[in-house]
C-alpha cells in the first residue's frame, strides 16, 4: 500500500502576508501523512546533513560510522519523501542537501 502524502499551503497565513505586503515570506512545505515511518538512523542522517555539511553519502556515511550500504538506501528515500534533495557534486557525486530551517512532527 503506498503511503499517502498531501502538500498544502496555509490558508490563514495566506490571508496574514495578503494584508501584510512588507513580511518576508518564509518558504514553507507541510507533507501530511498517516503513516510515521522515521527511525532512529533517519533522524540522525537529517540532523548531520542539516549541521554538517557532507560532500556525498559515502562521506555522511564515513561521519556517522556506518556502512554505506546502509546509509544508502536511507538517504534516497528520504529524497523521495521530500525531506532533502541532492546538488551534482564533482564526479557525478551526489551532496544530500536539507533546505529546511527545521522539520516539525506533530502527532
Amino acid at each position: 500500500m503506498k503511503e499517502n502524502l498531501i502538500l498544502y499551503s496555509d490558508l490563514d497565513d495566506w490571508k496574514y502576508f495578503k494584508e501584510h505586503p512588507d513580511e518576508i515570506i518564509e518558504d514553507a512545505k507541510d507533507v501530511i501523512t498517516e503513516k510515521l515511518t522515521r527511525g532512529k538512523l533517519e533522524l540522525e542522517l537529517l540532523d548531520f546533513i542539516k549541521h554538517n555539511n557532507p560532500k556525498s553519502i559515502r562521506d555522511l556515511a564515513r561521519m556517522i560510522h556506518r556502512d554505506i550500504s546502509v546509509v544508502r538506501p536511507n538517504v534516497m528515500k528520504l529524497e523521495a519523501e521530500g525531506l532533502i534533495e541532492f546538488k551534482e557534486g564533482p564526479k557525478r557525486r551526489k551532496i544530500p542537501v536539507m533546505g529546511y530551517d527545521k522539520i516539525e512532527i506533530a502527532v
